[in-house]
């Protein structure tokens, strides 16, 4: 199916609006009938009338052929033409009544062009003025919101189709036209409700008022139990309360009989007296009247009426009840679920959830009793790989600390924690001044004292010379000694790898002893973690095991390890007694720094499911109680 391309979504008004609510337009129509006539052709007629004015369909077709009456109409909006009123008109409302009318229940189809525009057909079947047999069907096109919207939809037609056909009468006479202009006007007060309190409550005042009952109360069905909600007479009502339990029990019998439910002392229809109704009215002296208010199969809620005995409810009044409240089943749906709070809307979806698994004959039911079988002989029998989890520490695989070499102050810091250095690369620049000094002082010595050797070979004076040499090479020596200490004032990487701490910004300028740690280095890129293993742990942990190990800064990044050593001795760590284990990474990352800490989880050994999971309450219970 396609929707028509000239839908205009911003003027279709084919909802109505809280203010008209489905109950408004129950009261319009019932008045309208009692004006106009209540014969099948003028019912049918009219009711076609009002759906099409208010809610404008793009297209509506109502099909009746009853005995006492047939009624066949049409609309087509003006919107719609050409080969798009053929697929809306012809095909799409014509289909939607035809299942209508089969399935003898509403039906609804989504149709749409593109991901933009759509259009609902709807179609409800139309009974006689029994409600017993199908006599025919409506169907309308619509432009609906979205899905709530056309539930409403459903539920409102499918209430004017009920409305109508209680309405219709081949004899009409002046006052059951009146009782239709009564009962308009009692649906008018009750459309006014903003919720179900308001709504129950004066719907069971008006049933008291117009059928002179002393008492009349209003059940909901919830969970097959009924809630009595309203009671004639009162603004609240105790649920506890002597009263509204018999009341309930009442109700409860109607709901179980799934029919009208009579009881007075001068019952002529005693085969539809039931022990509860017959008790409560000898008991009150009351004539008792249980009606159920349905929708197609299903009982929503149960009206009881009481009055004075020697006015016993009759067959025709039966009727009537019935007839005037089965337009209220889609109403009582509609405002039961608009009235949930969000609590209740999540318990409501949750029980229907569970309840079909609760079937004893359901199959949903027996599939969760074999997988819980299952699963139970696997939580006894299988098996699991235990997978500690242990607190880790990240930590380069080997580390060189590079100390200063000679007493001196820091003159400059080129790295800082955590860079990627290469071979020779210059870390740290100690001051070598005074060292430069000492050099080009003995330089010139050097140079001074090469000229005596030259004057005294000159002077041919042997031992002057030798003397002279022996003083050079001294010089030399020296000059040696201080320019090896002025190159080791550099210090630079020896080879590549990564600063593992280096945080010594903040100490340029000053004077550092001999010995004292710059540089921790750590050669090439590997990584390990060292791993603490708790004492409880520590038994199904041993060498070549693997895991892997998550950073807690990198909470989505696994990298695996395997473990190539554990300790022998406990050792206290924070607090705690742990087991050292060292495991080697088997990938680096650029965010990896020393001294990250983590959790690295470890496939330790094949255990049984049901250890793996309860291992640790067996072993409190084991050192708590000594079991």
């Amino acid at each position: 199916m396609s929707a028509p391309a000239n839908i205009d979504h911003s003027t279709a008004t084919n909802t109505p609006t809280t203010d008209t609510f489905v109950l408004g337009h129950l009261a319009r129509l019932v008045s309208n009938l009692s004006v106009k006539g209540t014969t099948g052709s003028a019912v049918y007629r009219q009711l076609f009338t009002t759906i099409v004015d208010h809610y404008q369909p793009l297209v509506a077709k109502i099909d009746v052929r009853d005995r006492a009456a047939r009624y066949n109409d049409a609309h087509q909006s003006q919107r719609l033409s050409g080969t798009l009123l053929i697929e809306v008109g012809s095909i799409a409302v014509s289909e939607t009544l035809t299942d209508a009318i089969c399935e003898e229940a509403p039906v609804f189809r989504i149709n749409s062009l593109d991901a933009t525009k759509k259009y609902v057909t709807i179609g409800v079947p139309i009974r006689d003025s029994m409600q017993r047999e199908t006599t025919g069907g409506l169907a309308v096109a619509l432009v609906p919101r979205n899905q709530s919207d056309i539930n409403a939809l459903v539920a409102e037609l499918n209430s004017l189709t009920l409305a109508a056909a209680g309405c219709i009468d081949s004899q009409p006479t002046e006052q059951k036209t009146q009782s239709n202009a009564d009962w308009a006007r009692v649906l008018s007060r009750v459309a006014k409700m903003g919720d179900r309190h308001e709504f129950a409550i004066t719907l069971v005042n008006t049933l008291a008022d117009r059928f002179v009952c002393g008492k009349a109360g209003l059940g909901l069905i919830r969970n097959k139990r009924v809630e009595v909600r309203a009671i004639s007479g009162l603004s609240t009502i105790k649920p506890n309360s002597p009263g509204v339990a018999d009341m309930r029990q009442v109700m409860e019998e109607c709901y179980d009989q799934k029919s009208p439910v009579f009881a007075s002392r001068q019952n002529e229809y005693e085969q539809r007296s039931m022990p509860i109704h017959r008790g409560w009215s000898e008991r009150t002296n009351t004539a008792i009247l249980s009606v159920p208010i349905m929708l197609e199969t299903e009982i929503l809620a149960v009206v009881t009426l009481a009055r004075a005995a020697d006015k016993p409810f009759s067959t025709e009044e039966l009727e009537s009840i019935t007839k005037l409240l089965e337009p209220f089943g889609p109403s009582l749906q509609l405002i039961e679920k608009s009235s949930r709070s969000i609590s209740e809307h999540v318990r409501e979806e949750g029980r229907g959830a569970v309840m079909p698994w609760l079937n004893p004959q359901s199959h949903a039911r027996k599939a969760a009793l074999i997988t819980a079988g299952l699963f139970f002989a696997w939580f006894l029998f299988g098996s699991l790989t235990y997978r500690p989890m242990c607190e880790s520490v990240l930590s380069p695989a080997s580390v060189l600390h590079m100390a200063a070499p000679l007493d001196s102050r820091i003159e400059s810091v080129l790295v800082s924690s955590g860079d990627h250095v290469v071979k020779d690369q210059v870390l740290v620049v100690l001051d070598s001044r005074e060292l430069q000094l000492q050099r080009n002082q003995l330089l010139a010595q050097i140079a001074s004292t090469e000229v005596v050797v030259g004057q005294a070979i000159a002077d041919r004076k042997v031992s002057e010379a030798a003397l002279a040499k022996a003083e050079v090479r001294v010089l030399h020596s020296q000059l040696d000694s201080i320019e090896n200490q002025i190159e080791q004032s550099t210090l630079r990487a020896p080879t590549d790898g990564i600063v593992v701490a280096a945080d010594l910004k903040k100490r340029i300028g000053q004077v550092l002893p001999q010995g004292e740690p710059l540089v921790t280095f750590a050669p090439g890129e590997r990584w390990v973690v060292e791993i603490m293993v708790p004492d409880h742990v520590a038994p199904y942990v041993a060498q070549d095991q693997s895991g892997v190990f998550r950073a807690y800064s990198h909470p989505d990044q696994s990298i695996p390890f395997k473990i190539d050593w554990v300790g022998g001795a406990a050792q206290v760590v924070e607090g705690k007694n742990v087991f050292i284990a060292e495991a080697e990474l088997e990938s680096q990352t650029d965010w990896m720094k020393s001294g990250m800490k983590g959790v690295g989880r470890i496939a330790a050994q094949r255990k049984a499911v049901w250890w793996v999971t309860m291992h640790g309450l067996v072993d409190y219970l084991h050192m708590k109680f000594w079991l």
